[in-house]
């Protein structure tokens, strides 16, 4: 996700980035953009670099270095850019709004933060650093901090990028279990943009955990029609089966899944729920016994399968 993030931003970057060029300057931009459209990458990068040293001060070729060297996972190529970058245009917000990306991919979270947080600060009402933020601050678990982030900011976008950051909003509050507040902030994306897929998974996540299993599943099938196999929204459908006192329905949901991914914790966990539903408990505490090994330490699964083994396992 991070990495498609990373280089849908440099492409509209790339698209609306206008500098004042000579003939041939400009002539040898266009020719590495035909060229890496074209699929001749090495060609491209050459003749980038060529450009990048008769002319250090345009900002463009080095975006599309960044697209290419993204692409191709070139971290280390890609973090030479950047310095580069840093050293020519330090007060550009677009650097360190890369920056954060690139932090953000690598997993380098407080650097990444630091760009983001520098990005904004230079006046830049930018999407990407706004929704860069607040995937970090979901990945850690800070609700507080995203909420501050985004209740404050959210109406300078467009209503496309609204409904993405509505969905955060709404994440935050299901961290605080304030339910029916993120369904506030689901209903207005859907208002905004109906056919956000990531809209109607997070609905059917926030009804499950109310308990409201029948709604949920109605989420999920617009969800399931346009993802059939996607298996955040399988684990969905066969929580809310499970909640509905379905367990044989839900076992066949799970099912789906692992016969993808034979040793996803979470699906073997909840699987584990519907055998001791329906008294299979020896099949239960294997299911369990798998998950354990293949969970997280100290994530949410790996201490509700620690709850359920210490009550069953023998």
């Amino acid at each position: 996700m991070a990495r498609r993030l990373f280089c849908a931003s440099l492409f509209l970057c790339i698209s609306v980035v206008q500098a004042a060029r000579t003939p041939s300057i400009q002539n040898g931009y266009e020719q590495a953009q035909a060229a890496y459209q074209r699929g001749e990458i090495t060609t491209a990068i050459s003749q980038l670099k060529q450009v990048l040293k008769n002319d250090k001060t345009q900002l463009a070729p080095y975006l599309l270095l960044l697209k290419i060297y993204s692409e191709r996972n070139d971290f280390s190529n890609t973090l030479s850019v950047l310095t580069v970058l840093e050293r020519q245009f330090p007060d550009e917000q677009l650097v360190h709004q890369f920056k954060g990306d690139y932090y953000t991919v690598r997993q380098e979270l407080d650097t990444a933060v630091a760009s983001y947080r520098r990005c904004i600060q230079l006046g830049a009402e930018n999407y990407f650093c706004y929704a860069g933020l607040a995937s970090i601050y979901l990945q850690r678990l800070q609700a507080e901090e995203g909420i501050k982030l985004l209740e404050g900011s959210i109406e300078r976008f467009r209503p496309d990028e609204k409904s993405r950051l509505y969905n955060y909003l709404s994440s935050y509050y299901v961290m605080r279990h304030d339910y029916d507040r993120s369904l506030t902030y689901l209903n207005k994306a859907l208002r905004i943009d109906p056919g956000y897929l990531l809209t109607y998974l997070n609905a059917a996540q926030t009804l499950n955990r109310m308990g409201h299993f029948k709604e949920a599943l109605i989420f999920l099938e617009t969800a399931e029609h346009n993802t059939p196999l996607d298996p955040k929204v399988l684990l969905n459908k066969g929580i809310a089966y499970l909640g509905l006192k379905q367990p044989l329905e839900a076992i066949h949901v799970f099912d789906k899944i692992l016969n993808k991914e034979p040793d996803q914790p979470q699906a073997l966990y909840n699987k584990a729920l519907c055998l001791l539903e329906t008294g299979r408990t020896p099949e239960a505490v294997e299911l369990l016994r798998r998950g354990k090994r293949h969970a997280l330490p100290m994530s949410e699964v790996s201490r509700q399968i620690e709850k359920l083994l210490a009550k069953y396992e023998r």
